[in-house]
């Protein structure tokens, strides 16, 4: 492994936007997770998961659910800082 390889913290935040709208039944599912909907005139409405102190175990297993609903995936942004340089020796 390089000395210089990134680390990702075992949880983090993630934003996942995907074209659709999600009700608060998703809710239930999924513990720390807030949704935000997004709706334009003549556009497509665009859900805004909050994926909070998720590893990416529970991230995949996300998104999983999302592709059996079959919502179309407009990003994933791990937010915050989830990753960190290790020391220097």
């Amino acid at each position: 492994m390089h000395p210089h390889s990134l680390l990702i913290k075992p949880e983090s935040i993630y934003l996942i936007r995907l074209i659709g709208e999600l009700d608060a039944q998703w809710l239930e599912y999924f513990k720390d997770i807030s949704i935000a909907v997004s709706t334009g005139t003549g556009r497509p409405d665009v859900s805004t998961i909050s994926l909070h102190g998720a590893d990416q175990a529970q991230l995949l297993g996300l998104l999983n659910m999302l592709y059996s609903y079959q919502y179309p995936i407009l990003s994933i942004e791990s937010v915050g800082i989830p990753v960190e340089m290790p020391d220097a020796a």
